[in-house]
């Protein structure tokens, strides 16, 4: 047995991006709407770090909730 192909290894569950905008409630997460404008030149320009610095979280690297 092996992976076939086109079949999933996991499941992207929360993204860097989202998890910028997210908040814990017990076992669940509060994911908040992305109200960023489309001017970028103030991110290139100023820059502005809300993306962390940590890995998306998925199925291969969390715990099932039951």
């Amino acid at each position: 047995m092996g992976t076939r192909h086109g079949e999933k290894l996991y499941k992207a569950l929360l993204s860097r991006e989202e998890r910028a905008n997210v908040a814990g409630i017990g076992e669940y997460f509060l994911v908040f709407p992305d109200l960023r404008d489309l001017n970028y030149s103030k991110f290139l320009e100023q820059g502005e770090e809300k993306i962390p610095h940590t890995e998306e979280y998925n199925s291969h690297n969390t715990g099932a909730l039951m």
